[in-house]
């Protein structure tokens, strides 16, 4: 793991200079994937390849944690020629959606179930939560406007925005769970309780949200038919090689954002074109190995921005971390990078 770290020591805003990662794991050197505009639909295949070379599939298997490639953008409708994750994966698609029963009131999300789990459980309390922000019109920042939440966004934006309340926040669902598994009625009337001041005391400050009349209907409401359907996005980017000795590999494929939280046995980190430039470009330094320096000059936001999403996917994996660079940025400082500890792959290239 310490070679690893090495890495996110300087692909940072702040130096992590003392970072140390964890000595009971035994990761990989991380790999750069060379490519130029005739190979970069082959990085995918390649990265692949290696995760068969180096027997990652085996750690994989043990510990169940996905095998991921990401990227800052995703595809835009209006700028196909642009560098994103489309232009590794011709197969990626923006999330599709499934339909989602909208219920009329807080207490009918809390029904209990004889033959519903605690998973059940906790997806219909989260459910509620996700009501509460939809009533209120409250919705997250992306790269690409306004969007809905929905349970992982809602729990990512939680943690990274307030760790401890994302802790008791899942402590209180446990407990609600445990409380309405445990009652002799079809509703539990501590867990009603429990969960409206909640609400009303914690995650509506949290958000932001004023109390309106529609989130008040809803939460002191008794009614339990009715409701609406309601889309919410899932997603199938899956990447498989063609060779059949690597049947058993699947890649997921998707954003940054998407994989916030998350920790991968391998992840392919993916370049992908922002503000005009790429990540071999805007901080090809801190890849070096360099600790970045604000210029006294500029605000160099777009930098700042770029090292912020790189070390988000470049900390996301436990045993071997891919990037894929273009090759002009790339070649000419191969010794330097090899220098900070990077395995630099160029067959795909000539």
């Amino acid at each position: 793991m310490k070679i690893l770290h090495n890495v996110l020591r300087t692909v940072c805003i702040e130096p992590n200079l003392s970072l140390l990662g964890n000595e009971e794991t035994n990761s990989f050197q991380p790999h750069i994937i060379i490519y130029d505009d005739d190979s970069v639909d082959l990085v995918l295949e390649r990265f692949v390849e290696l995760i068969k070379e180096l027997k990652v599939d085996n750690i994989h298997k043990k510990t169940k944690r996905p095998i991921k490639a990401i990227g800052w953008v995703g595809p835009n409708p209006d700028k196909p020629e642009k560098h994103t994750i489309k232009t590794y994966f011709e197969g990626y698609y923006r999330p599709t959606t499934q339909q989602r029963r909208l219920l009329p009131s807080l207490k009918s999300y809390m029904k209990k179930n004889e033959s519903k789990k605690a998973k059940g459980y906790s997806d219909s309390i989260i459910d509620c939560f996700l009501r509460v922000l939809s009533l209120s019109d409250k919705k997250r920042e992306t790269e690409n406007g306004a969007r809905p939440f929905t349970k992982n966004t809602l729990l990512n934006t939680l943690k990274v925005k307030d760790e401890e309340f994302y802790e008791v926040f899942r402590i209180k669902i446990a407990t609600w769970i445990n409380g309405i598994i445990n009652s002799g009625e079809d509703y539990s009337s501590v867990v009603l309780s429990s969960i409206k001041s909640y609400i009303l005391q914690k995650f509506l400050p949290f958000f932001e949200i004023e109390l309106s009349y529609d989130l008040k209907e809803f939460i002191n409401s008794e009614l339990l038919d009715g409701g609406s359907d309601d889309e919410v996005p899932i997603s199938q980017n899956i990447y498989r090689h063609p060779g059949p000795e690597y049947s058993g590999i699947e890649v997921k494929v998707g954003t940054i954002h998407s994989a916030k939280g998350e920790t991968h046995t391998a992840t392919l980190y993916m370049e992908t074109e922002y503000q005009g430039k790429r990540e071999s470009e805007t901080i090809l330094d801190q890849l070096k190995g360099e600790p970045y320096k604000q210029p006294r000059s500029k605000k160099d936001t777009y930098k700042k921005e770029t090292l912020k999403m790189a070390y988000v996917g470049m900390s996301r994996p436990s045993h071997l971390l891919c990037f894929a660079g273009k090759k002009e940025n790339m070649l000419p400082l191969r010794d330097e990078l090899e220098d900070n500890g990077w395995v630099i792959i160029d067959n795909l290239v000539r």
